[in-house]
């Protein structure tokens, strides 16, 4: 199934929210550094 593609806007907006999160959001930015060190799957 492919993955539905998010507008200009929506992915702009989420890449402000993730920002804040990651600045703010000690946790958030743990998870998000994990998650770019892991290898994409098959």
């Amino acid at each position: 199934m492919a993955e539905p593609e998010l507008s200009f806007f929506a992915r702009l907006w989420l890449a402000l929210v993730c920002l804040f999160r990651v600045v703010f959001d000690p946790p958030f930015a743990a998870l998000v550094a994990q998650a770019r060190e892991q290898k994409a799957l098959p």
